[in-house]
């Protein structure tokens, strides 16, 4: 591993119902090449407002490793195929090894 850079990239967090929905996500943004990676972390307790009531749900939630240069066609994509109808979607930049951002920026 070479040694942290300024280099950035961009992680994008969301939540879906199920782990199915997770899975099929995370599956068609790396088949489609939009993202190199995706994490899932199942399990996830959300406590929100929703049409004037608390709710409390499980959720599982999905890390999605993005180059700059994809991020917006990745956006559109997920805007598309988020299965709720207000999803919060969270783009966060981040640093990382000049190899892995290379890895980011090669992708077809």
């Amino acid at each position: 591993m070479t040694a942290v850079f300024n280099t950035e990239i961009k992680v994008v967090y969301t939540t879906v119902h199920t782990a199915a929905q997770a899975e099929e996500l995370a599956l068609q943004a790396v088949v489609l090449r939009y993202v190199a990676c995706v994490n899932i972390h199942p399990h996830v307790m959300s406590i929100y407002a929703w049409n004037n009531t608390i709710e409390k749900s499980e959720e599982v939630s999905l890390l999605f490793k993005v180059s700059k240069k994809k991020l917006n066609d990745f956006l559109k994509w997920l805007d598309l195929y988020h299965p709720y109808d207000v999803p919060a979607v969270l783009i966060y930049d981040a640093g990382t090894t000049k190899d892995y951002a290379s890895f980011l920026e090669t992708l077809p």
